[in-house]
């Protein structure tokens, strides 16, 4: 399971059928607000429960220059949160720098990630190529095509996230057998 912290982040995962899903991260709106939301914990708990799932990739936070400490905050809770209950649940939990995920994945797929460009902050640019990005690696992990919308870019960058983990344990599990013959 990979995800991609956040209000608008994105979880993506094989279920026991080899089925590669992927959703939104689970929100609930805040008893007593009109527009705000949070984590919806229990929804969270359950999905990774029912997911069958070994392992859990999250994005390795760190202070995000442009929001808010609060927000920053918040980020760090759900982060701690995943992690929390991935021991809970004796799930292999790793996390992965943005920086290093995306520059194996932007190098890999170069022919795309060349001409996207944006007019400043690099966030924008690093989103827009996730989102360029991530149809494509979906299609090859599954023959089927998905259609994400520019503000789901948590999707496409959970999609990203995972491929990065299936291609890190296939490097591994070669690396390990080129060492033992």
């Amino acid at each position: 399971m990979a995800i991609d912290i956040g209000l608008k982040g994105g979880i993506s995962y094989y279920n026991i059928y080899g089925e590669l899903l992927v959703t939104k991260m689970p929100i609930i709106k805040v008893k007593g607000s009109k527009s705000k939301h949070d984590l919806d914990k229990l929804k969270l708990i359950e999905l990774i429960k029912t997911s069958e799932v070994d392992y859990v990739i999250v994005e390795k936070l760190q202070s995000i220059y442009g929001i808010s400490k609060d927000s920053n905050i918040k980020l760090l809770q759900q982060y701690s949160f995943i992690e929390g209950v991935c021991l809970a649940l004796g799930l292999e939990f790793e996390s992965v720098t943005a920086k290093t995920w995306q520059k194996y994945i932007f190098d890999n797929y170069r022919q795309i990630t060349d001409n996207i460009t944006s007019d400043g902050t690099n966030i924008k640019e690093t989103k827009l190529k996730s989102l360029a990005i991530a149809p494509i690696i979906y299609k090859e992990l599954t023959g089927k095509d998905i259609e994400i919308k520019k503000t789901q870019d948590g999707l496409a960058d959970a999609i990203c996230i995972m491929k990065y983990k299936l291609d890190n344990n296939k490097l591994k599990q070669n690396l390990l057998e080129s060492n033992v013959n």
